[in-house]
C-alpha cells in the first residue's frame, strides 16, 4: 500500500511536468536539445520511481508490492525531492526565457539610440 501512495504523489508532479515541457516545446520557448534532455530526464524519473522498488523486491524473493522498508517518511521525502526538482526546473526555465527577452529588448533599444544618434 505505501509503494502505490508513493506512486500516487508523485505521478501527478511527473506529468505536470512532462505536460509543461511539452507545451513549452510546441510554443518555441525551449530548445530542442533541451527539450530532448528534459523529457529523457522526467521519463527516466517515471520509470525509476515505478520499478525500482518492485526490482529491489524481487532482488530480496519478496513479494513484488511488499512495502515493509518503505516508510512515510521515505515517501514524503521522494515526493518533496521531486517536487523541488520540478520547481527548480521550471523557475531555471523562466529566468532563462527573462534573460532571452531582456537581453532583445536590449539590442532593440541599442539599435534605436544609434539610428537617432545618426540623425
Amino acid at each position: 500500500m505505501r509503494y502505490l501512495i508513493l506512486i500516487a504523489l508523485n505521478l501527478p508532479i511527473i506529468f505536470i511536468a512532462i505536460i509543461n515541457l511539452i507545451t513549452k516545446h510546441k510554443l518555441g520557448k525551449i530548445q530542442k536539445n533541451r527539450f530532448r534532455f528534459r523529457m529523457f530526464f522526467w521519463c527516466f524519473l517515471l520509470i525509476f520511481i515505478v520499478l525500482s522498488f518492485p526490482a529491489y523486491n524481487m532482488v530480496y524473493n519478496r513479494p513484488i508490492l511488499d512495502a515493509v522498508d518503505l516508510s512515510l517518511f521515505d515517501i514524503f521525502q521522494t515526493t518533496g525531492i521531486i517536487f523541488l526538482l520540478y520547481a527548480l526546473i521550471n523557475q531555471r526555465q523562466k529566468t532563462e526565457q527573462n534573460e532571452i527577452y531582456l537581453r532583445d529588448l536590449h539590442q532593440e533599444i541599442s539599435i534605436l539610440l544609434s539610428e537617432n544618434a545618426k540623425k
